[in-house]
């Protein structure tokens, strides 16, 4: 039971706007306490199961993913030709979700995005990352200067342009395309927009990335806008810090060009 000084003190520092890592600590303490006086003896108890069942829960989980990690490297063990130094994989990452798809070995552990474009090929999610996708374009509508006056009108009249077009139309979604011409081409059949503005075309990024530094991810192959990766990871690191790797794609035997 809470006393009647934990109550005021908890009400005082719900009206705090701004508090000290302390204070936190302490309000977060007397709510648990203040939820737990609403519950009762029953309601405790059931909130008690619950926690615990939520624990083993997880618990259960973490042991079933070890489990995975183990038998993924056994069986990359078993695969794993005599020359291979390094295994070339996709990743896939979002907020709920992660996949390892492993794509081919390679026989060294250096950094050539050649043999990464090569690999990428191997997967349909990742084929838009293949050789001679080294950056992508974009073709959008802007203004001619964004310093002309009548920015706000001119922004109302694109809009209004654009709701004309189709939805499912091409052109309303500013498409991305792997090469500068691509692009162009694309421009060359579009509608004209309002006077005011022009279609351009912009480099939007870079696939190759190199983050050879603290911090960084490494050498991979990344589109923006996508949730592939292509990178590579020397067998040691992969003995080190298993991972639960689909392999249905995966040859013993051979490897991609570098």
């Amino acid at each position: 039971m809470m006393t009647d000084a934990e109550k005021a003190r908890l009400a005082a520092l719900n009206k705090m706007p701004i508090m000290s890592l302390a204070e936190s600590e302490e309000r977060r303490r007397l709510q648990a306490l203040d939820e737990l006086d609403h519950l009762g003896p029953e309601g405790v108890a059931a909130k008690r199961r619950e926690e615990e069942a939520r624990r083993a829960a997880h618990q259960a989980e973490r042991a079933e993913r070890k489990r995975q990690e183990a038998a993924t490297l056994q069986a990359l063990q078993q695969l794993r030709p005599l020359w291979a130094q390094a295994l070339i994989m996709a990743t896939y990452e979002d907020h709920d979700a992660r996949r390892c798809v492993a794509l081919t070995w390679s026989a060294h552990t250096r950094d050539l995005f050649p043999e990464l474009h090569a690999a990428a090929l191997l997967l349909p999610e990742t084929a838009h990352l293949g050789p001679g996708r080294e950056e992508t374009y974009q073709a959008l509508v802007d203004l001619e200067s964004y310093y002309k006056k009548g920015y706000t009108s001119a922004r109302r009249r694109l809009h209004e342009w654009l709701y004309s077009l189709d939805k499912d139309s091409p052109f309303v979604a500013y498409p991305t395309y792997p090469t500068r011409a691509e692009a162009e081409a694309f421009v060359q059949t579009a509608p004209q927009p309002p006077r005011e503005f022009r279609w351009t075309v912009r480099r939007e990024c870079q696939l190759e990335h190199r983050e050879k530094f603290t911090g960084g991810s490494g050498y991979y192959l990344h589109a923006f806008g996508s949730h592939w990766r292509v990178r590579k990871e020397p067998w040691s690191w992969l003995g080190q810090y298993p991972e639960v790797i689909e392999l249905d794609r995966l040859t013993a035997s051979e490897e991609v060009a570098s």
